[in-house]
């Protein structure tokens, strides 16, 4: 009841807020409106906070990568369920308890990367709101001890190679778990002309999903040896968007050539959902 209540006297006073919430729906905004909502929760339990301390968190939301932000949810989540066991607010986190949750955590056996993320997110969160520092010497003493006895490798997931597991990639067939077997696989209906060109480009260019989703007509640039290149105006690397170009198969080109003309897109995004208007033939 004590939770509802606060939570429920915080919404009134999202109308006073100095910053408003972005205009434009789309999915990031809704992220980032989401967790700026759990911040403010946790920061002013529920009285409306100071205009300079929202607007920080406001920046921080906006700025922040769509992963950043899911991270700092999840860990102000775990801080919030264990203060809460103890009848406390979230915050502010005394450097002592929070040593005390990190003990906790790891004889849950918790990773340490895990850890780790979850003291940074909570330094970042007590910077933003003001709130008194929350990790001490103590606190860095103990993350120290976890990563000395958490002796766990990390695991790191093998790459999908063009034929596969081959001796000579110039003669030997492509073997099943290989890229070439998964663009033989696909069907030739719509959505397989579509996946085909998505995967032989994304592994071409080597394109996070973020950027394959924003791939463009204008951005395929062909070439006169059948190959292309690919412009990419922003990615992870270059936040500033200062633009690269990465190379494409004369493969990708095919794929791409066929996706096109098949979903007779001339303009804008190549990788669209179907609809009544992309393969409707098919």
């Amino acid at each position: 009841m004590r939770l509802a209540s606060v939570r429920c006297n915080w919404q009134r006073h999202m109308a006073k807020l100095p910053v408003p919430c972005p205009k434009i729906p789309n999915a990031a905004n809704d992220l980032a409106d989401a967790t700026r909502g759990e911040i403010l929760l946790a920061v002013s339990a529920g009285q409306p906070p100071d205009a300079e301390i929202h607007r920080r968190i406001v920046a921080w939301a906006n700025a922040a990568a769509p992963n950043s932000l899911k991270a700092m949810r999840s860990d102000l989540r775990i801080v919030a369920a264990y203060q809460n066991r103890r009848c406390l607010p979230a915050l502010p986190l005394a450097p002592a308890d929070l040593y005390v949750l990190l003990d906790e955590r790891a004889v849950a056996g918790h990773a340490k990367s895990s850890l780790s993320r979850l003291v940074a997110s909570m330094v970042r969160l007590h910077t933003l709101a003001g709130l008194p520092p929350c990790a001490d010497e103590m606190v860095r003493m103990k993350l120290k001890e976890i990563r000395r006895h958490d002796s766990r490798p990390v695991r790191q997931a093998f790459g999908l190679r063009l034929k596969g597991e081959t001796r000579d990639i110039a003669t030997d067939a492509p073997q099943l778990l290989s890229v070439l077997s998964l663009l033989a696989s696909i069907p030739d209906d719509a959505r397989g002309l579509r996946d085909r060109a998505l995967f032989s480009t994304a592994y071409d260019a080597g394109l996070r999903r973020s950027e394959v989703v924003r791939v463009r007509v204008e951005h395929i640039e062909r070439l006169p040896t059948g190959e292309g290149a690919l412009f990419l105006p922003r990615s992870k690397t270059d936040p500033g968007g200062d633009g690269a170009r990465a190379w494409l198969s004369h493969i990708s080109i095919d794929f791409l050539d066929a996706w096109l003309a098949a979903s007779r897109i001339t303009e804008e995004f190549v990788f669209r959902s179907l609809s009544y208007r992309i393969g409707a033939e098919n």
